[in-house]
Formats: structure tokens, C-alpha cells, sequence
């Protein structure tokens, strides 16, 4: 069978169903998916989020707002952010922070991750004079939420354009982009938590 776009999609579908009657790996101790808030974003932007990556992933969702709370987030580096996240994470966690903006980071990357954080700079996902409340921007933000997180999971980069995963150097190319993972990135992910399991219990 030729896998094309709407294939792939119908695929997913039948994985996800697969995670929601129980068939997907349980792990003997869940990792939690801690999402920092960096800066005044709006209680709608961080709810959406949430939700995405509880449903789209499985694990629970811990929000935290205190992460860099007395510092400028405009002011802060990569380096700053990303080892601040870390200090936060359990052994098995893993993060996602949201910040308006970030200073070095390249102007086109939306998203991007570094060892078991990913982090979503929110002023590059609004054209000009676009408002943060917009629903398109804030469908915008769950995907390179969720696009970050599976990097900070450990899963690569997606050539697939509608795969969450797929990295979009354009908004018109972020627009194009699925919610959700595609059927070998999702398999990936089974096969990922699995082996980190297995390494656990063979310590």
C-alpha cells in the first residue's frame, strides 16, 4: 500500500485508538512531561498546550510558572533556560518551555531542544500584527509544543510535511502541519519508551 498523506493519517488514527484501549506500552514508572511558563502567556495558550501534549503523548502534564520567574525573558540565553529546566526534571522527565522570546537562538527555528528539554518561542509564531490570542496562533503553538517535546523524548526530526515532528521554517509550512505524529514516528515513540524501560530494569 502507497503511503501517502491521507494513509499515514488513517494509520495514526488506528495507533492512537491503540494507545487509548490500553495497548499502549505501560511503563512501570511514568515519566511526567513538565511544561514551564516563562513570561505573562495566557492561562488559553498554556490550557490548549496542556491538553495536546496529555492526549497526544500519554503522560501526565505538570504546569509550572515559577521556572526564571524574577527574570526578563527576553533577557534570558538558551544556555540559561535549558540548564534552569533540567535542574527542575526528574530522572525519567522530560520539559517543554513556553517563552515569548529568546535572545541567540536562530530567528527561524520555532522550536528546538537540547538533551530532555524542547523549548517553543512564541513571538515567532505570530505574523505582524497578529494578535497571541489568535486561534491560529495558538494552534501554531501546540504543534511546535508538541514537535519539541518529541525532541526532547529523544525521537529525530520527521521528513513527513504533515508529521508534527516535520520542522517548519515557514508559518504557511507550520500551517500545512498536522497535530500529530505520523505512524512511524508514533511506532518510534512506542519502541523508544520500551528500550528505556528495559534499561531501567536491567540497572
Amino acid at each position: 500500500m502507497r503511503l501517502d498523506g491521507i494513509n499515514l493519517l488513517a494509520c495514526g488514527a488506528v495507533l492512537s485508538s491503540m494507545m487509548f484501549a490500553g495497548e499502549w506500552p505501560v511503563l512501570a514508572e511514568c515519566p511526567t512531561n513538565h511544561l514551564f511558563v516563562v513570561g505573562p502567556i495566557s492561562t488559553a495558550m498554556v490550557s490548549g498546550i496542556e491538553y495536546t501534549l496529555g492526549t497526544e503523548l500519554g503522560f501526565p502534564v505538570a504546569v509550572n510558572r515559577s521556572l526564571l520567574a524574577s527574570t526578563s525573558s527576553a533577557a534570558v540565553s538558551p544556555q540559561t533556560l535549558l540548564m534552569a529546566a533540567n535542574r527542575n526534571l526528574g530522572d525519567k522527565d522530560f520539559g517543554v518551555v513556553l517563552i515569548d522570546a529568546i535572545e541567540g537562538e536562530p530567528a527561524r527555528s520555532f522550536s528546538f531542544a537540547c538533551h530532555r528539554t524542547g523549548v517553543v518561542v512564541l513571538e515567532r509564531l505570530c505574523s505582524d500584527g497578529e494578535a497571541r490570542s489568535s486561534e491560529r496562533v495558538l494552534k501554531r503553538a501546540r504543534k511546535e509544543a508538541l514537535r519539541a517535546a518529541g525532541l526532547a523524548l529523544g525521537l529525530e526530526q520527521c521528513p513527513f510535511p504533515l508529521c508534527a515532528l516535520n520542522e517548519s521554517t515557514t508559518l504557511q509550512e507550520l500551517d500545512n502541519k498536522g497535530l500529530s505524529f505520523c505512524p512511524p514516528c508514533i511506532a518510534r515513540l512506542m519502541n523508544l519508551q520500551v528500550e528505556k524501560e528495559m534499561l531501567q530494569l536491567s540497572k
